[in-house]
């Protein structure tokens, strides 16, 4: 509510107090500026002092996104809005209304989920239609690579091969430390979510369908938090 917390190596930690009234809601990166949004206010800094009203949204998003050189302003609804350059922004029709979470680009295709199973691809952004249902049960958060999309929700994974046309449950033998995942990112080798829940842990996969879990010793005195 009150501040925002840097790291150079994700251990240690230094708080920045700001100036924008209320409680940030999204953070993006544009190469420059760190981009926060308050409502349908945004606000940008370079060093975490200065905080500048930047521009007016269209909406309050719940989650802002850059994929492709494409900024999404994700929110509950049957729509979301993309911009180029952050102050044009373009209101796109979704397939369903739901709490939509992340989008993925898979080389031909931006691939948007939910909090449910439903969610959407696109080749052009003009048109959506509606992709395969996530066995998984809904998504967290979406990351592609290896030619593999990967959500992660709760205690379940699903991975795509065909850009969101089908999905696959993966395989989770163990979750001996953490209680659920939500967030997953690919790191050029092998996909990596972390845990929201219980131990802080993370998991790994180098194909996005067989998940192995370690705890993470690195961070301590933490519980349950999501990176």
């Amino acid at each position: 509510a009150t501040f925002i917390a840097t790291s150079p190596d994700l251990k240690a930690w230094t708080r920045h107090y700001h100036t924008m009234g209320q409680s940030p809601i999204c953070a993006a990166y544009d190469g420059v500026n760190y981009i926060f949004t308050v409502g349908t206010k945004a606000y940008r800094t370079t060093d975490f002092t200065s905080f500048v009203f930047y521009l007016t949204l269209p909406a309050s998003f719940q989650f802002l996104r850059k994929v492709n050189g494409i900024l999404f302003g994700l929110l509950y609804g049957s729509e979301c809005y993309t911009s180029t350059n952050g102050t044009t922004w373009t209101l796109r029709a979704l397939p369903s209304t739901q709490s939509w979470r992340d989008v993925a680009w898979t080389g031909t295709k931006y691939v948007a989920v939910s909090s449910s199973t439903i969610c959407a691809t696109s080749s052009d952004l003009l048109t959506w239609v509606a992709g395969g249902s996530i066995g998984a049960g809904g998504a967290g958060s979406i990351a592609y690579g290896a030619g593999t999309l990967v959500v992660a929700y709760s205690t379940n994974f699903s991975y795509s091969t065909d850009h969101g046309a089908t999905w696959t449950t993966s395989t989770f033998p163990t979750m001996s430390a953490a209680s659920s995942y939500d967030n997953v990112v690919w790191t050029g080798t092998k996909f990596m979510a972390s845990s929201n829940g219980g131990a802080i842990a993370y998991a790994t996969s180098v194909s996005g369908g067989t998940w192995s879990e370690v705890t993470n010793t690195a961070v301590g005195g933490q519980v349950g938090d999501s990176t």
